[in-house]
């Protein structure tokens, strides 16, 4: 199964990096093209389509992918360590999850 950190190592347009978070996810079947059965979902307004793209801006702005300024692309954050990575950091930074926990 591909994965999200394999798939995304180069740049992405959000539309093609959806796309891989959706195939990631198992919203989207492996053997479906791009451009020739998936495209709409990403180009129309939809709540799925929208959904992705959040996610996408969501996991930029914990740090899990990067996201090239005026593009609207995205790639995998090669710094990320992983939940246990951040996890560390935030005890050695005396932070605390949500939760409470460091």
């Amino acid at each position: 199964m591909a994965t999200l950190r394999g798939e995304l190592t180069e740049w992405h347009d959000w539309d093609g990096a959806a796309y891989v978070l959706a195939r990631s996810l198992g919203i989207i079947e492996p053997g479906y093209n791009f451009q020739a059965d998936t495209k709409g979902l990403f180009w129309t307004a939809n709540p799925l389509g929208d959904t992705l793209h959040a996610i996408l801006r969501s996991l930029a702005g914990a740090g899990v992918l990067e996201e090239r300024d005026g593009f609207e692309e995205f790639r995998w954050n090669p710094d990320f360590r992983g939940y246990m990575g951040a996890h560390a950091t935030l005890g050695r930074a005396g932070l605390t999850t949500a939760h409470g926990r460091r």
